[in-house]
């Protein structure tokens, strides 16, 4: 059982789970067959993943975070969040707010439910489309909002877990409300008059236009990087989210690029950052006078803030940062570990994990990695890993000593599928337009698409040259020489190597 995006489906594959509307009820049921005009269908109904059996994978024990219908309530609340900030409405609605407070509840009920069972929640995936970056920055804020219940959940913030929830899927709608315009340079100064005069040697200064607002630049681009003027960067990674980049000006792409989320932990200060750092203020004047809570207006205000002072927006120090600020600082820094930046590739989860526990305590106190780190899992069952940069293989056990090192089994090889040539995959990575891994396309290193029947040949041996013999289990725990190389949540995923930007932060960690 594999969770694979729709336009990744080949037609005849089998549903492995039931999928619902809105309102609970089902519309199509596991067992089904998926045939083109029903591939055709979900999309148009906004269903772009779903759950497919994959014989040689079994059953895995994959957790959603959510009931299924409550999911897609949420996300459908998120995107009206969104396309209200986009179009520049003066406030959150308020009916908006009524309906977000009310899932909000529903949603810490069945993250109780979570908390409280045996297998870790897997990460929502993000899907590539033309919407300004809204789709992920709904999968962001949907995937920071399950963290903060868990967390909040965990610690002595239980009873107010639907502030946190609330507040995480709030606090980045600044991202998406347009920026104030840039300061245009100052017209050129008229010429002087000949002749000789008091005037003549005055030349006017026109001031420079500060740096654009940070976002990726199209794939393969090199750019001047910030912190080392004059230097030639590498080219930036291949944007994570799905959403292809845009043109420097914005028009002539058919998809934005989504806004940029710097972390004050992470990303060294740099002038491109400027505006992605006003997103904390407008967020909060556009939920001024919005019924919500203190402690929703508290966490959105310090949800970037460290307790050395070198956070923001207003780089609070030590006891000045709210306690469950604190807890949503944390969570959102590793939660943009992740992500990354146009400057810094995404990290994997278990360099992210690894780097909160080194630096975490320092930042934001050892209580709040305590709590967090309880609840962390990097890889949860269900999740897609690239094993020394060979063949790709789904978790199924990251149970104790297995949560950095857990247990996959491989997906299936079949011979006369060449390699993909997707986009970088060191973060979750659907595929995305011109990425070679459209429907029926053929996966990273020789993998056929889920529910591809093998094609027909002689097979070759080994694990990774085409063979069904490469399907197995690999217990990293056990095999302590082989490391994780790249990551994913739904299929297909990809595996480039990352570019690092010059003066880029990197893990400790290569890959476990």
């Amino acid at each position: 059982m594999l969770r694979v995006a729709v336009e990744a489906v080949s037609p005849g594959a089998v549903l492995a789970r039931t999928l619902y509307a809105s309102n609970g009820q089902p519309v199509l049921r596991a067992g089904h067959p998926l045939t083109h005009s029903l591939l055709h269908r979900l999309t148009s109904f906004g269903i772009r993943f779903v759950w497919v059996e994959e014989p040689a994978v079994g059953q895995v024990p994959a957790v959603e975070p959510l009931a299924p219908p409550t999911a897609l309530r949420v996300e459908r609340a998120l995107h009206r969040v969104a396309e209200a900030a986009v179009a520049g409405a003066p406030a959150l609605p308020d009916a908006l707010r009524a309906e977000l407070v009310s899932l909000a509840g529903q949603v810490v009920e069945e993250l109780e439910a979570v908390a409280a069972g045996p297998t870790a929640p897997l990460p929502y995936p993000t899907v590539p489309a033309a919407d300004d970056g809204r789709a992920a920055w709904v999968a962001g804020a949907m995937n920071r909002g399950v963290l903060a219940g868990l967390l909040a959940l965990a610690g002595p913030y239980h009873l107010y877990a639907r502030d946190f929830v609330l507040a995480a899927w709030l606090q980045d709608a600044g991202l998406l409300q347009p920026a104030p315009p840039l300061p245009q340079p100052a017209p050129p100064a008229p010429p002087a008059p000949q002749g000789g005069g008091a005037g003549d040697d005055r030349r006017a200064q026109g001031d420079q236009a500060p740096d654009p607002p940070c976002r990726p630049a199209p794939e393969g681009t090199a750019q001047a990087d910030p912190a080392e003027p004059g230097r030639r960067a590498e080219a930036p990674p291949p944007d994570r989210s799905g959403v292809a980049a845009s043109d420097a000006d914005g028009a002539g792409s058919a998809h934005a690029a989504p806004p940029c989320h710097p972390s004050a932990a992470l990303d060294p200060p740099r002038a491109a950052h400027q505006p992605a750092l006003a997103h904390v203020h407008r967020t909060l004047r556009w939920l001024a006078g919005v019924e919500l809570g203190g402690l929703v207006r508290a966490l959105v205000a310090q949800h970037h803030e460290q307790r050395d002072g070198r956070g923001y927006p207003d780089g609070l120090q030590g006891d000045a940062i709210h306690p469950a600020a604190r807890r949503m600082a944390a969570a959102t820094a590793y939660t943009l570990a992740l992500e990354g930046c146009i400057h810094r590739p995404g990290w994997l989860p278990h360099e992210a994990y690894e780097w909160l526990l080194a630096e975490g305590p320092r930042l934001w106190g050892d209580d709040v990695i305590r709590e967090l780190a309880g609840v962390l899992h990097p890889y949860p069952p269900g999740s897609l890993v690239q094993v020394d940069g060979g063949p790709w293989g789904i978790v199924v056990d990251s149970a104790g000593a297995r949560r950095l090192r857990p247990k996959v089994r491989l997906l299936p090889v079949r011979p006369g599928h060449g390699a993909g040539s997707g986009a970088a995959g060191r973060g979750r990575a659907p595929a995305t337009e011109g990425s070679g891994e459209g429907p029926g396309a053929p996966g990273p290193r020789g993998q056929a698409p889920p529910g591809a029947p093998a094609a027909d040949g002689p097979a070759a041996e080994g694990p990774g040259t085409g063979s069904p013999a490469a399907v197995g289990v690999i217990d990293l725990l056990e095999e302590r020489t082989r490391q994780i190389t790249a990551w994913a949540v739904a299929w297909p995923a990809s595996a480039a190597p990352p570019a690092w930007p010059a003066g880029s932060p990197r893990p400790a960690g290569a890959g476990r």
